[in-house]
């Protein structure tokens, strides 16, 4: 079998080839090959390209038609505004990568690299939902952040079970809030672990959930002041800090409260033990004078068991300072402690009272056109539900409005 030599020329060669050329002594391309025996044909024309003078080549002609060269201008127009806008959507790119690095490091993360490693599934989420019904939209999300699809929809079917712990945890808040409109989220948390609710959430997760869905409880408007005190009443040390209550009727706690109507302010004086932490006496009024007080005493002391004298506590408001009430006291046998400096805090257990019926029970939205007042107010009743601190935890009675 014969092997087929290369030839090679030399570049001195090249040169004197296209020189004749380019003087004339050759009038085509194929006599010069011809007459040098240079093989192939578009080997000289490579030589021209090189070393030649570019009048050398042959030249190509268009020829357009008029509606060719409208089209032609119009792409031409076309590609000035595609260059335009890809260097405005590189600038924009620009901006928004400084954006998202503020964003990164005022929400703590080292770097975008870490963001977006955190928040891929979630940007492949949205833009799933923002371009249904695009085909292969998931596939092409999934390549871009570097997930696989397995994780794409393992993520989203827990995010839809999620999804439904969520609304059913939104709806038993419903429920109780339904009892207890101003039930805090701390109360609720205890509670579901107690009821045993099928989907437990963590006290965060609850809160944020809470949160999310604007049903935290909103605080109160400041409160009008109903402790009023005279210097020339007569006070009583506190003889309750000391020595608790260690059993039932052995400390009682009275304070009074405001019920705000359409119609003005109404006044409830509770009377409650210290230790079950029952309302034993109530009375509401349009007024905050010493009789008021006196009633829901002597309410108290009707319940009380023969041969107790319980000792009784309160803030110095002048109704409980006043003669004929410290009289009645003492014609009962009943010792009298009052608040010394933090009036609040030294009665805290009769002012938490207070803001449970008001804001978990709805006595602030109390209905002035229902007729309860005084011995009419509906009574006591044994409501086990709210959950509160303590070790002694008794039911819990409190008053009810009427249905």
């Amino acid at each position: 079998m014969k092997t087929k030599s290369a030839i090679r020329y030399s570049e001195s060669f090249k040169l004197r080839v296209v020189r004749e050329l380019e003087d004339g002594r050759f009038e085509t391309i194929t006599q010069a090959r011809r007459h040098y025996g240079i093989s192939g044909t578009r080997t000289i024309h490579g030589w021209l390209k090189e070393f030649g003078k570019k009048g050398m080549l042959p030249k190509i002609v268009r020829v357009e038609t008029p509606e060719e060269q409208i089209e032609l201008k119009r792409l031409r127009e076309r590609v000035k505004q595609l260059e335009k806008a890809v260097a405005d959507q590189f600038i924009a790119g620009e901006v928004e990568k400084s954006f998202l690095e503020i964003a990164c490091e005022r929400a703590g993360y080292k770097d975008v690299e870490e963001f977006k490693k955190k928040s891929r599934w979630e940007s492949a989420r949205r833009s799933v939902e923002r371009n249904e019904g695009v085909r292969g939209i998931v596939s092409r999300c999934c390549r871009y952040l570097g997930m696989s699809r397995q994780n794409y929809y393992k993520r989203r079917r827990e995010r839809r079970g999620k999804e439904m712990e969520a609304e059913a945890v939104v709806d038993w808040v419903n429920r109780e809030r339904a009892v207890q409109p101003q039930l805090g989220g701390l109360k609720l948390h205890h509670r579901m672990k107690e009821q045993e609710v099928p989907f437990q959430l963590g006290r965060d997760r609850f809160f944020d959930l809470l949160r999310e869905k604007d049903l935290l409880v909103k605080p109160e408007p400041s409160t009008p002041r109903t402790t009023q005190w005279k210097d020339y009443l007569p006070v009583f040390p506190n003889i309750v800090a000391e020595r608790p209550a260690e059993a039932p009727e052995e400390v009682w706690l009275c304070d009074l409260t405001y019920i705000a109507t359409d119609e003005g302010f109404q006044y409830l004086f509770l009377i409650s033990d210290q230790f079950s932490r029952k309302i034993v006496g109530h009375y509401l009024s349009d007024t905050m004078e010493t009789r008021d007080a006196l009633e829901a005493l002597r309410k108290a002391c009707r319940g009380l068991t023969p041969g107790k004298k319980p000792r009784h506590h309160s803030d110095r408001g002048c109704q409980y300072c006043s003669h004929i009430y410290v009289n009645e006291l003492r014609s009962r046998g009943i010792s009298v402690s009052m608040t010394e400096v933090n009036h609040c805090y030294e009665n805290s257990q009769a002012e938490r009272l207070n803001g449970i019926l008001k804001q978990e029970y709805g006595l602030l939205q109390y209905d002035p056109s229902t007729p309860c007042s005084g011995n009419e107010l509906p009574g006591a009743s044994p409501s086990p539900r709210r959950p509160h601190g303590g070790e002694c935890l008794p039911q819990l009675i409190l008053l009810q409005r009427k249905q």
